[in-house]
């Protein structure tokens, strides 16, 4: 046979190229089965023709065979090592499956070969973002603006990496100047929104998420962030009508239903949240700590003690369900979660350490790493410990009125302190606290991962947290760890059962002999109250009985607490006061939403003849002048069982009204009976719910006793006030703990 010439070696080369090019043309136009058939012809003829078996592997991937995709590629780059086409389908196809770290090594690779590929760049920077490294997409970014300045891709993913690194005014600018570019940008007016919504900006965030509403009117998801907005606001109605949108759009979207029952759950809709928990679950399985969410939620107004009691033991078991089962959870995600366990189960007057150390230790050890993030100082400054006091947003006010004035008051010779807050919580700190000019603030970023950053690299000695597990960011913080000493107080009146959390504050007037079996923190006993507390001061005109339309015989029994508190074994207590005494009234406050009312209200008109609940009185929310008012008029207030009051309580007792009080073995009931302690009175506390009514009722009915108590209270309350005693035992705490620390 004659050796073929040169021609015709050409000639096969160019009908190999026409076989690849109409493989290519029948791919493009999803013709797979001739894609593959020409593919392979020129397999046949040329084995290793890298075009073709480039081709193949994205012809593999296009069906759904990632395995025989990626093999295809790495035969391509035994060929060509070099191959940025093929290194970048690899990074790409591993972004996509979700293995950022390997698209980080592959696009590496491509700007080892060509250091200015734009597209590599990018993606590069979308990866490290689903690293959670902010600081090195911060970086990619920044290059291929470098290149191709005012691109809006880049401004835009920018701007993500910027507000995940919490410089929320950059971020903002960065989007604005994307939308310059792109003023059509649904997702750009989206990702400005909720920079706006974390840069408490939120008028600005809803016109941003309207704008980006009117350009894609079918995205779910700024629906739901739309509806957010108007539920932080209150606004029940629209943001009910914005989740409900989002669900038409999409039933198939778990996230609406996740939302919505938050929304329900919060208006007292109990079992209508677990459905839509559920609802949400059913949708996407793979979502476990959705499941764990569902399984452990609480009534916030329960129905009975019955009903306390099976919610815990579904609780119990749910934990020992999910103790081996991958949580999945996101970082990012945590600080508005509401992953933590139930704020609603110190409520049932039960002891809490069991469940909520299981609780803590199965988020423990599912907690993300944060990768780029220094880990927690390990040597401290034993001459002048540096303290920060942390606080969450909507509870600066009370924080301020129990440590604020104690915090300024600290020597600055011996703690170097500073309260941990939002900026926006700086001004409610200030009005509370008379000696706020004193004080010194550190800003409290609102995600996890740059709360942790922040707080890590500023070198706090001790973290002291003002409440724990009333929100998802002040449970999440001391979990993953601030500080190398953390410790929490009567914020939360009840152990945090977090294993990182290293000391609880009380004071042995609050605690019974055998106070730390029911602490997973070590408990440190101060001889003070853990406050310092400027006595109210009444105004100089009080509301009359007239005013509040009450008449002048009638006996005023107030309970002004939150509905939650209200456990059902108190209704027999508000039953029996009001059997007992005909012209007792019993006065009570409306819930923060009107369903709690109604839900209280119904559970109280079962518990009680329809006489006595005739005469039970819900007052609607008032000023703090009209509320201490009401309480100085009060003939006696009464202290819940189970979760008894403090700050109100220190507010009735300097007007000198007796509170009845009826401590179990939990501080959270026995702070009247440790203010009671500190005076030396002993008249108003109950050991048994039947003495809690003889005394109730005695002291509404016999005037001239409650005259001679009132005057007694009167003259000793003062030792509950603007105590300097609990400062110096806070200095000492810190400064022996830094000291154990260091042994």
């Amino acid at each position: 046979m004659r050796e073929p010439t040169v021609e015709h070696e050409r000639m096969s080369g160019q009908i190999l190229q026409g076989l690849i090019q109409q493989g290519v043309r029948f791919h493009q136009a999803g013709n797979l089965e001739e894609a593959e058939k020409a593919y392979r012809n020129v397999l046949k003829a040329d084995p290793d023709n890298a075009a073709t078996l480039y081709a193949m592997g994205l012809l593999a991937r296009d069906r759904g065979q990632a395995e025989t995709a990626e093999q295809y590629l790495q035969a391509v780059l035994k060929l060509k090592p070099h191959s940025i086409d093929c290194l970048f389908s690899l990074g790409l196809w591993k972004q996509q499956d979700g293995l950022p770290q390997e698209a980080v090594g592959l696009y590496q690779r491509v700007l080892a070969i060509e250091s200015s590929n734009r597209q590599a760049l990018s993606n590069l920077g979308v990866a490290y973002l689903d690293l959670q490294q902010p600081e090195k997409a911060v970086d990619c970014f920044q290059k291929v603006l470098t290149q191709t300045p005012g691109h809006a891709n880049a401004l835009n993913n920018l701007g993500n990496a910027l507000k995940m690194l919490h410089r929320l005014p950059e971020a903002i600018n960065t989007y604005r100047q994307a939308l310059q570019a792109e003023p059509g940008g649904a997702d750009i007016w989206s990702n400005l929104g909720i920079a706006q919504v974390r840069a408490n900006q939120s008028n600005e965030a809803i016109e941003s998420f309207e704008q980006s509403l009117q350009l894609d009117a079918r995205n779910c998801q700024t629906w739901l962030n739309l509806g957010l907005i108007y539920e932080e606001r209150k606004d029940f109605p629209t943001a009910l009508a914005c989740y409900r949108r989002a669900m038409e759009l999409d039933p198939q979207y778990p996230q609406s239903y996740r939302q919505l029952a938050h929304l329900v759950y919060q208006h007292g809709e109990f079992e209508g949240a677990r459905q839509g928990y559920q609802a949400a679950c059913e949708l996407e399985p793979s979502q476990v700590i959705w499941q764990l969410q569902a399984e452990t939620l609480c009534p916030i107004i329960p129905a009975s003690t019955e009903q306390i009691m099976e919610i815990r033991s579904q609780i119990e078991a749910c934990l020992q369900t999910f103790t081996e089962i991958p949580l999945a959870l996101n970082v990012d995600q945590l600080a508005e979660s509401s992953y933590e366990p139930s704020f609603y189960l110190p409520y049932h007057g039960l002891d809490d350490l069991k469940l909520k150390s299981d609780y803590a230790d199965l988020l423990a050890k599912n907690l993300p790493p944060l990768s780029g993030i220094r880990p927690v100082k390990d040597t401290l400054n034993r001459q002048k410990p540096k303290v920060g006091f942390l606080v969450t947003p909507r509870h600066e006010g009370i924080f301020a009125k129990l440590l604020g004035s104690a915090i300024a008051r600290l020597s600055a010779a011996k703690i170097d302190a500073y309260i941990i807050c939002r900026d926006e919580g700086i001004a409610p700190i200030k009005e509370a606290a008379p000696e706020a000019e004193s004080l010194r603030f550190f800003t409290l970023p609102n995600t996890v991962r740059a709360a942790v950053q922040h707080i890590r690299e500023a070198e706090f000695d001790v973290i002291h947290y003002f409440e724990v597990g009333s929100d998802s960011l002040n449970y999440f913080l001391p979990l993953y760890g601030l500080a190398p000493i953390q410790c929490t107080s009567w914020g939360s009146p009840v152990t945090s059962g977090l294993p990182n959390m290293h000391y609880f504050l009380s004071s042995s007037a609050l605690e019974t002999p055998e106070h730390q079996r029911y602490y997973r923190e070590k408990l440190v006993l101060l001889n003070a109250l853990p406050t310092y507390y400027h006595r109210p001061i009444l105004p100089k005109t009080l509301p009359s009985r007239q005013d509040f339309d009450i008449a002048p015989d009638t006996h005023i029994y107030s309970c002004l607490q939150n509905s939650f508190k209200l456990h059902p074994d108190m209704d027999s207590i508000f039953a029996e006061i009001l059997s007992r005494d005909p012209y007792g009234e019993l006065f009570l406050l409306e819930g923060h939403q009107p369903e709690w009312t109604e839900l209280l209200r119904d559970r109280l008109r079962d518990a009680m003849p329809q006489d006595s609940f005739n005469r039970v009185r819900f007052l609607p929310r008032m000023p703090r002048e009209t509320f201490l008012a009401f309480q100085a008029i009060s003939d006696v207030m009464l202290d819940p069982i189970h979760f008894g009051g403090g700050n109100t309580t220190l507010e009735g007792l300097s007007f000198g009204t007796p509170v009845i009080t009826m401590p179990s073995e939990f501080l959270r009931s026995r702070v009247t009976y440790g203010c009671y302690q500190k005076m030396g009175i002993q008249d108003c506390i109950a050991r048994t719910p039947q003495e809690y009514v003889d005394l109730a009722v005695r002291l509404a009915n016999a005037p001239e006793e409650r005259q001679r108590l009132k005057k007694s209270i009167l003259a000793r309350c003062p030792v509950l006030y603007e105590d300097t005693t609990f400062i110096r035992e806070l200095e000492d705490f810190f400064l022996q703990a830094v000291a154990t620390y260091q042994q």
